[in-house]
């Protein structure tokens, strides 16, 4: 319940969600302001590096799983995404 209260609070902040495949497009200047961002078409080597760069800026990160290269849409994959690369919110069309 207390995700869920930060999400809403999150999307009341910012309800304009920037999407991009290339994460440093939000850390030029003009986006500090912008603390929730999705994150499609990359691959497992890409979220490694996001992984690293967010560590400092600490967005929240919704993830198109649908769209990333080398990460399967099973317990697995999603137990590394939660693990090491600390991604707070998974989307998927996936069942």
């Amino acid at each position: 319940m207390e995700k869920q209260k930060e999400l809403l609070g999150l999307l009341k902040d910012n309800p304009i969600i920037p999407c991009t495949s290339n994460f440093d497009d939000i850390l030029v200047p003009g986006f500090d302001n912008i603390k929730l961002v999705l994150l499609y078409d990359l691959s497992i080597f890409d979220l490694l590096e996001v992984a690293k760069k967010n560590k400092e800026v600490k967005k929240t990160i919704i993830l198109n799983l649908d769209t990333i290269k080398g990460i399967a849409c099973d317990e697995y994959g999603l137990s590394f995404i939660k693990r090491y690369l600390k991604i707070n919110i998974i989307a998927t069309s996936s069942p």
